[in-house]
């Protein structure tokens, strides 16, 4: 599947993932760290270090004002996000091109990726969900609950909070920095203006 994809895809789709999701998140997170998929303070302490890393960039390549909404988002993001919650084993890039589908493009046949997972919070697979639209998300998140699930207090909060994350290019502006590439640190940056944080 492709982004383009994205907005087409059907409903049946959407109830497939939420019951693929509902089936990973009840996996034991005890078997799941014994596979060795990253502890939920691993992925805090990259997203704390996420933060340190862009920042001097930020600072120098933004306006003020931009700047400063930016870092205030980071406040309110890591405030948030390093809460204790339950945390079950997610998947964490649950983008289109991460999913397989039939031929006639109706059911959910796979989930590639697996680079991403790690025990973490519920909501961090619904992030990027949001790609599809919020329809679908609502689609994928009824499934989910239909199968026993539950969605904590704050769910929607962090769900739209982990979507700006996501969306804002920080990752790619870490890489793009790491390996000094000028032309891609600039893409980054303008997808961040055009990004829900700052648009």
């Amino acid at each position: 599947m492709t982004d383009a994809d994205a907005p087409d895809t059907p409903q049946s789709v959407a109830e497939d993932i939420g019951r693929f999701v509902a089936a990973l998140h009840k996996f034991p997170v005890h078997r799941a760290e014994k596979a060795g998929a990253p502890e939920v303070q691993e992925l805090h302490d990259d997203l704390r270090l996420l933060h340190t890393q862009v920042v001097p960039v930020l600072r120098q390549r933004l306006r003020e004002d931009e700047f400063s909404r930016v870092e205030e988002w980071w406040r309110r993001f890591l405030e948030v996000s390093l809460e204790r919650l339950p945390s079950v084993l997610t998947h964490g890039d649950l983008f289109p091109q991460n999913l397989l589908v039939s031929d006639d493009n109706s059911r959910l046949t796979g989930v590639l990726d697996w680079g991403d997972a790690a025990i973490a919070d519920a909501a961090y697979d619904f992030a990027t969900l949001q790609a599809f639209g919020n329809r679908f998300s609502e689609l994928a998140m009824s499934s989910y609950l239909t199968q026993g699930a539950s969605k904590p207090e704050g769910f929607e909060t962090r769900v739209q909070l982990y979507w700006e994350l996501r969306s804002s290019s920080f990752f790619s502006l870490r890489a793009s920095i790491r390996e000094n590439d000028e032309v891609e640190i600039e893409h980054c940056l303008q997808e961040l203006r055009g990004g829900p944080i700052l648009s």
